[in-house]
């Protein structure tokens, strides 16, 4: 069962994260002015790593045994596709990077996972992880399922908005208690 470690972890994970979605959706994902480091993918793959320890201490039973194994997936094609981008980056020339790009769309063990698949597997795990805790806290879940639509409806112009709803979510789920002080107080 993931500790107070685990759960602070995989906050400051989905946080970095969101920092990504924020400079891609503000600057482009491709900004040269990153020389000679591309932090938008540094930020993601960080982010997607900090989650996996939370997701493997997730119990072995109930939604928890789809769910941890889906939020490692997820994760795994994120730093994938942070991978395939950090090569992509590295090219000088435009003209290069779009013939390799046009190599790895027709390579589809390559292409569909990592670059297609990797957005979406990550949004339903994380979806699958805040409902292992509706037992917690049904208002952090369905921030967290309000957060995967906007992801999952709108595109990646509104993919900041829906991490930011789910981070909110998770905060609730994580610490429930913290939300009573926190409205009994006003």
């Amino acid at each position: 069962m993931p500790d107070r470690i685990d759960k602070t972890v995989f906050i400051i994970g989905l946080t970095l994260y969101l920092a990504g979605q924020i400079w891609i959706v503000t600057t482009g994902s491709m900004t040269k002015d990153e020389v000679p480091i591309d932090y938008i993918h540094w930020l993601m793959f960080l982010g997607a790593a900090l989650l996996i320890p939370f997701a493997a201490r997730l119990p072995r039973r109930g939604l928890a045994l789809i769910a941890g194994p889906a939020m490692i997936t997820g994760s795994i094609l994120i730093i994938g596709m942070c991978m395939i981008d950090f090569v992509l980056w590295s090219f000088p020339q435009p003209e290069l990077r779009s013939a390799v790009v046009g190599e790895l769309m027709n390579t589809g063990p390559v292409w569909k996972p990592f670059i297609e698949w990797a957005g979406r597997v990550f949004t339903v795990a994380l979806a699958l992880v805040g409902l292992c805790h509706w037992h917690r806290s049904k208002i952090g879940v369905g921030l967290v399922l309000i957060g995967a639509v906007v992801i999952s409806a709108w595109g990646i112009g509104s993919n900041p908005y829906g991490y930011a709803t789910m981070i909110v979510g998770f905060l609730v789920c994580f610490w429930p208690d913290a939300l009573k002080r926190f409205t009994s107080a006003r």
